[in-house]
């Protein structure tokens, strides 16, 4: 059975749990080089955890961060792999 979207958004836990998964399909994707896909995963885990800041923010805040610093991380690392493409050329 699964959840409506309607019903994910009344259940906090229920969205923590999406946001979750997001994140952890975004490692996924950039283990696999698959930095579109990832960086989208992290905006939809981005999104979802905005959304659950004012109801537990001191649940929710360390995940948001954590999005946050991953989709950092991601944008860099593909500058580096540019500079380096291009450096090489």
């Amino acid at each position: 059975m699964s959840a409506t979207d309607a019903e994910v958004a009344t259940q906090p836990a229920l969205l923590n749990y999406l946001a979750s998964a997001y994140m952890s399909r975004g490692v996924v994707r950039r283990a696999q080089q698959e930095f579109a896909g990832a960086v989208a995963d992290y905006d939809r885990a981005i999104q979802v955890l905005e959304a659950l800041l004012a109801a537990l923010p001191h649940v929710v805040l360390g995940d948001y961060l954590k999005a946050i610093q991953n989709r950092m991380r991601l944008h860099l690392a593909q500058q580096q792999v540019r500079s380096v493409t291009t450096f090489n050329s």
